[in-house]
């Protein structure tokens, strides 16, 4: 969402994308991601801007949810602060089991993006007979491309091990890009900010079977 108290964020144009996003806007378009009907509601990180104090509109999206008594799994951005953040979630990598459906939240922040010991987590966390949606805040291929960012080499390790493994969601680049790459099983999806220039208030429909 890149939630804030600014007006405007312009961070010029990359990626093939015109990187404006209205920080101040993020809560109508929340309210309005957050009204429509789902079983689950996925944020994936760069919840607030980062700016000095944004840590507490932390507080208000929390309230959003929970006045609308949805289910939200909110993922760390690298504009996230630790301050606050257990507004949003108690860990910062953690699992859901829904239905047939285990939902795996990483967190992309640590060293070499994921520390080992959150990849032996991970390894452990996929020992289940559910199909498993991976949510994460940057992509592990690069944008545009089939290449493999180099610090996310074990992680598409054990990606490529786990065939129940369906998708990989993440945010963080701002434009929406899905792919496939040979090897592995799952479709690895990015999805643009609520706030973005030109697409503000979308956000991606998931049926999971």
């Amino acid at each position: 969402m890149h939630a804030g108290s600014k007006n405007k964020r312009d961070k010029g144009d990359r990626d093939g994308v015109n990187n404006v996003t209205y920080p101040k806007k993020w809560k109508k378009n929340f309210r309005n991601f957050i009204k429509d009907p789902a079983d689950l509601y996925l944020i994936l990180g760069d919840n607030i801007n980062g700016s000095k104090k944004d840590y507490k509109l932390y507080r208000d999206m929390r309230l959003v949810v929970n006045k609308k008594k949805r289910a939200a799994l909110f993922v760390k951005g690298n504009h996230d602060t630790d301050k606050k953040y257990n507004y949003l979630a108690a860990k910062k990598y953690y699992i859901t089991d829904k239905d047939n459906w285990r939902i795996i939240v990483l967190d992309t922040n640590e060293t070499n993006k994921i520390t080992q010991t959150q990849l032996d987590w991970f390894k452990e966390m996929l020992n289940t007979d559910k199909k498993v949606l991976v949510a994460m805040h940057e992509p592990p291929f690069v944008v545009n491309s089939t290449e493999p960012i180099g610090e996310f080499g074990p992680f598409l390790e054990i990606v490529k091990e786990h065939e129940n493994i369906k998708y990989v969601l993440s945010g963080h680049s701002h434009l929406s890009e899905n792919k496939t790459v040979s090897g592995y099983t799952p479709e690895f999806i990015t999805v643009q900010p609520l706030t973005l220039r030109g697409s503000i208030g979308k956000f991606l429909k998931l049926e999971l079977e």
